[in-house]
């Protein structure tokens, strides 16, 4: 699942932010695919929780500072994901099996659509007040 120029949301910071979770999420593929998710999640999760936080806020000021008016819901989403994570760090550290299938289906389809059908929709109106 790698990054793609149609995943472009027309921002600089925002985009590079993208392809790091993306790059997370193809670490743990590749761990995956090596035999080695387990021994993995507990790291990609944390990294997960604390990169997208680092990124909520950067994408969210952006859309404060720009008066973004959908930003309220875009907060809603971004707080849905960030505990949907905390539940998964916590039940790895519990020893609960599984979960890097999970959390891999869970993150590609958030990310790909939240990204298509949510930040999407930001592009135009940042860039008409001078952020790209």
């Amino acid at each position: 699942m790698g990054w793609s120029s149609s995943y472009s949301v027309g921002v600089k910071r925002c985009d590079d932010d993208h392809k790091k979770l993306f790059a997370l999420i193809d670490d743990l593929h590749e761990a995956m695919r090596d035999g080695k998710g387990s021994e993995i999640i507990q790291s990609v999760v944390g990294e997960l929780e604390r990169y997208t936080k680092i990124h909520f806020t950067a994408e969210e000021a952006l859309m404060a500072r720009t008066g973004y008016p959908a930003l309220a819901a875009h907060q809603a989403e971004h707080k849905k994901f960030v505990d949907t994570v905390v539940e998964f760090r916590r039940e790895i550290k519990d020893g609960a099996a599984g979960h890097a299938i999970d959390v891999s289906m869970f993150m590609n389809d958030w990310l790909i659509k939240h990204i298509k059908l949510t930040d999407q929709q930001y592009s135009a109106h940042l860039n008409a007040h001078g952020v790209r």
